[in-house]
């Protein structure tokens, strides 16, 4: 059956609708654009195809980021035990993930409650993993 969803990232004021069929496996869905439902100041100039692409690759960098560092760095996480006995990872009380894309749509993380030796490393893993153009760790 064919679905349609609404989008909107938590990477900018983009809202955008596509499809998906839920007869194909879920690690070979595609997912197609149909409409931009809202497009942000960063993305007003894109076509439907285009816009949607770039926002999900900032969007994928932003958790991706969030996630090398959650499975790389093991002395800043803690393990949270949820109702159903599953267990997720986050960040240590005091430590703060915020993110921001600055004019040319680079990833600037912040992380605060950490050493600079952590930001250092951190810088060196995602830039190594996700691109050195395209993170800065502040």
């Amino acid at each position: 059956m064919i679905h349609t969803n609404q989008w909107q990232p938590d990477t900018c004021g983009c809202v955008l609708e596509y499809t998906w069929d839920d007869a194909e496996n879920q690690s070979t869905r595609v997912h197609t654009p149909t409409r931009i439902v809202k497009a942000c100041p960063a993305h007003i100039s894109m076509g439907k195809d285009a816009h949607y692409s770039k926002v999900l690759d900032e969007n994928q960098r932003k958790n991706k980021a969030h996630g090398l560092i959650l499975e790389s760095m093991p002395e800043l996480v803690d393990e949270v035990v949820l109702d159903d006995g599953s267990k997720v990872k986050k960040l240590k009380n005091g430590i703060e993930f915020k993110f921001a894309f600055d004019a040319n749509r680079k990833l600037q993380i912040s992380l605060t409650g950490i050493t600079s030796k952590h930001k250092t490393d951190i810088q060196a893993l995602v830039q190594a993993k996700l691109g050195s153009s395209k993170i800065d760790i502040l």
